[in-house]
Protein backbone atom coordinates (compact mmCIF):
# COMPACT_ATOMS: atom_id res chain seq x y z
CA UNK A 1 0.00 0.00 0.00
CA UNK A 2 1.39 3.29 -1.22
CA UNK A 3 1.33 6.41 1.37
CA UNK A 4 2.00 10.05 0.38
CA UNK A 5 3.67 12.50 3.21
CA UNK A 6 3.25 15.78 2.42
CA UNK A 7 6.58 18.29 1.96
CA UNK A 8 6.81 21.88 1.38
CA UNK A 9 8.03 21.05 -2.32
CA UNK A 10 4.82 18.62 -2.77
CA UNK A 11 4.11 15.36 -1.81
CA UNK A 12 7.19 12.48 -1.77
CA UNK A 13 6.39 8.71 -1.71
CA UNK A 14 8.87 7.49 0.57
CA UNK A 15 10.00 4.84 -0.52
CA UNK A 16 10.31 5.11 -4.73
CA UNK A 17 13.11 7.22 -6.28
CA UNK A 18 12.18 10.08 -8.47
CA UNK A 19 12.48 8.04 -12.11
CA UNK A 20 9.89 5.96 -10.60
CA UNK A 21 6.94 9.04 -9.55
CA UNK A 22 7.84 10.84 -12.90
CA UNK A 23 6.35 9.13 -16.06
CA UNK A 24 8.52 7.34 -18.70
CA UNK A 25 9.15 9.71 -21.89
CA UNK A 26 7.10 6.37 -24.27
CA UNK A 27 4.14 6.68 -22.12
CA UNK A 28 3.96 10.34 -22.05
CA UNK A 29 4.37 10.86 -25.39
CA UNK A 30 1.85 8.15 -25.75
CA UNK A 31 -0.36 10.04 -24.06
CA UNK A 32 0.05 13.21 -25.50
CA UNK A 33 -0.71 11.96 -29.12
CA UNK A 34 -4.18 10.76 -27.33
CA UNK A 35 -4.89 14.10 -25.94
CA UNK A 36 -3.75 15.64 -29.24
CA UNK A 37 -6.19 13.34 -31.04
CA UNK A 38 -9.16 14.20 -29.02
CA UNK A 39 -8.55 17.85 -29.01
CA UNK A 40 -7.94 17.42 -33.13
CA UNK A 41 -11.68 15.92 -33.07
CA UNK A 42 -13.41 18.38 -30.85
CA UNK A 43 -11.56 21.14 -32.60
CA UNK A 44 -13.36 19.67 -35.76
CA UNK A 45 -16.04 19.45 -34.27
CA UNK A 46 -16.55 22.20 -32.83
CA UNK A 47 -15.60 24.73 -36.32
CA UNK A 48 -18.44 22.31 -38.01
CA UNK A 49 -20.50 23.09 -35.45
CA UNK A 50 -20.13 26.54 -34.63
CA UNK A 51 -18.12 28.14 -37.00
CA UNK A 52 -15.28 28.90 -34.41
CA UNK A 53 -12.91 26.80 -32.06
CA UNK A 54 -13.60 26.73 -28.83
CA UNK A 55 -10.99 26.93 -26.14
CA UNK A 56 -10.81 23.61 -24.44
CA UNK A 57 -10.04 22.07 -28.36
CA UNK A 58 -6.65 24.95 -28.32
CA UNK A 59 -5.55 24.01 -24.81
CA UNK A 60 -5.84 20.03 -24.93
CA UNK A 61 -3.74 20.52 -28.74
CA UNK A 62 -1.48 22.74 -26.55
CA UNK A 63 -1.04 20.30 -23.63
CA UNK A 64 -0.83 17.44 -26.13
CA UNK A 65 2.40 19.31 -27.85
CA UNK A 66 4.03 20.49 -25.24
CA UNK A 67 3.89 17.32 -23.03
CA UNK A 68 4.65 15.67 -26.11
CA UNK A 69 8.02 17.53 -26.37
CA UNK A 70 8.48 17.30 -22.95
CA UNK A 71 8.83 13.00 -23.25
CA UNK A 72 10.66 13.77 -26.75
CA UNK A 73 13.45 15.58 -24.53
CA UNK A 74 13.56 13.26 -21.16
CA UNK A 75 14.31 10.67 -24.11
CA UNK A 76 16.84 12.18 -25.67
CA UNK A 77 18.79 13.33 -22.31
CA UNK A 78 18.35 9.74 -21.12
CA UNK A 79 20.35 7.89 -23.89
Amino acid sequence: MYFMLPTQSGVKFPHMTPMETEMQPKILKSVSAVIGVIGLALLVLMITTEGEPGVIPLALLLISVVGYVTGRMRERSSR
